[in-house]
Order: structure tokens, then C-alpha cells, then sequence
């Protein structure tokens, strides 16, 4: 998480008007299985025990970060609570809170 300190910080309820890269911002297989088990112990912290993450993703603006509660995740995105959401492939690491 060292490398994304100086993320930009978005509130959950501006991340609707972020622009979303559109390709993989991952580069190998084993990072995406990684952040996909990673997103998966955060929805469960988060139904179970209410808890928090920090979301890093890329925008087309740059690196972002936001902390949330995840209440969903599909083949494509990640659902905040809010309704918000961010594409899974636009997510660069999932730390819990």
C-alpha cells in the first residue's frame, strides 16, 4: 500500500463521476487472482462484522483511493454501499480496515 500513499482520496458519493480506465490495470494473472480473493475476505468482513477497506483504483485522472463498505461483487464490478461502484479491473489493491 506504501506505493499509493499519495492517492487522491474520493468520497464514496463522487466515484459516479469518475471515467474508469477501460483495460486490466493489473499486469499479471497472479495479481488479478490476488485482488479477486482480496475483494472476496473484504465482502465478507464487510457483511459479517461491518467492517471497512480501502479501495485503490485507477481513473483515467490518475490513482485514486476511497474507504467503504462492499455490499456486492459481480463479474465486472465491485457495489458500494450507496449503490456506488467501480469496476473490478479498474481496482489496483484491496487493504482491510
Amino acid at each position: 500500500m506504501l506505493e499509493y500513499i499519495n492517492a487522491e482520496i474520493v468520497e464514496q458519493d463522487l466515484i459516479t463521476a469518475l471515467d474508469f480506465m477501460e483495460n486490466e490495470v493489473l499486469e499479471s494473472k497472479d495479481e488479478i487472482s490476488d485482488r479477486a480473493a482480496n475483494l472476496e475476505i473484504a465482502l465478507s468482513l464487510s457483511s459479517n462484522y461491518h467492517r471497512q477497506s480501502e479501495l485503490v483504483f485507477e481513473t483515467m485522472e490518475g490513482i485514486k483511493k476511497t474507504q467503504t463498505t462492499i455490499w456486492a461483487i459481480t463479474d465486472r464490478n465491485v457495489i458500494l454501499s450507496g449503490g456506488n461502484f467501480i469496476p473490478v479491473h479498474c481496482i489496483r489493491e484491496v487493504q482491510i480496515l
